[in-house]
């Protein structure tokens, strides 16, 4: 499950950084947390333990998926692959493995 996690903000990153991406979906992703954030308008008030953060981490996960909704698939689908590609386990051999 972690690794199912670290995967989808890996995708998340390098289609940031992917130029296929349109630029007005990059910055759509970007202003909705801000927008959240300066309108005086709160789903749930910050005073109340936890329930108050809950309504914030819910619209930035929103953002995210909308982001990845709507990103072109043709390029989702190529950088999960590769993304999967580099995800092979692989562990560290010390001194006397490598010899031997």
């Amino acid at each position: 499950m972690k690794s199912v996690r670290f995967k989808q903000i890996r995708l998340i990153w390098r289609l940031f950084k992917d130029p296929r991406v349109p630029a007005w979906l990059k910055a759509l992703v970007l202003l909705i947390p801000l927008i959240y954030i300066l309108l005086p308008i709160d789903l749930s008030p910050d005073a109340t333990p936890i329930l108050g953060q809950i309504d914030d981490i819910i619209l930035a996960l929103l953002a995210l998926k909308v982001f990845l909704e709507l990103s072109p698939r043709r390029v989702v689908e190529e950088q999960r692959r590769q993304i999967e590609s580099i995800s092979v386990p692989y562990r560290v051999l010390d001194k006397e493995e490598e010899e031997g």
